[in-house]
């Protein structure tokens, strides 16, 4: 399971406290508790000086403290529009860039490029290299930063894409067989 993030800490922090002023007839809230969310929040930071992970903690307090309580409605969701857009267009351009259904027709392409019985070895190769790059990513979004990654990954699906289908156009039908086949170095291209 993934670790509770420190907003979710300060949300739990900040019931507990409201719970705990109501039960006692109190007329005001205290300060909500931040230790645990700072403790979660040092460890998701642990490069940051103990002063900055502070600082985002009494940012997050703030927000807190300013929502009151109130749950999210689809006007507040609307209302960050950019994020929206953002978050919509990165999933709507993994969608039309086709990579999905590459990778779910992965052994179906790989054998008609021509690997024949070494389908399962190429198709454990690009699955070994997605997962390589997505723990890379993983590991050095905070370091490179989500534009940079972003921006180096779709251009190389998008060359990665442009060989498969030049691949594919320039492929010869194999009408014996009911597939194609793709002469020379292509088999190789279309792997990498």
């Amino acid at each position: 399971t993934l670790p509770p993030s420190p907003r979710w800490l300060l949300q739990r922090a900040q019931q507990d406290a409201v719970q705990k002023a109501v039960a006692s007839g109190a007329s005001s809230v205290g300060p909500i508790p931040t230790a645990r969310a700072l403790a979660a929040l040092s460890r998701f930071r642990s490069r940051s000086p103990r002063e900055e992970v502070e600082l985002e903690i009494a940012s997050i307090v703030n927000v807190i403290e300013e929502e009151g309580g109130r749950l999210a409605t689809w006007s507040t969701l609307c209302s960050a529009r950019r994020a929206l857009v953002a978050g919509l267009g990165l999933v709507l351009l993994q969608q039309v860039t086709g990579q999905p259904s590459v990778i779910y027709y992965q052994n179906d392409i790989l054998q008609q490029v021509g690997f024949g019985r070494q389908t399962a070895a190429a198709s454990l190769l690009v699955s070994g290299a997605k997962l390589l790059a997505t723990l890379f990513t993983v590991l050095k979004v905070d370091s490179y930063g989500r534009r940079p990654l972003l921006t180096v990954g779709i251009s190389m699906m998008l060359g990665a894409l442009l060989v498969l289908g030049l691949g594919f156009q320039l492929a010869h039908p194999d009408p014996t067989h009911g597939s194609i086949e793709l002469g020379g170095a292509w088999p190789a291209a279309v792997l990498a």
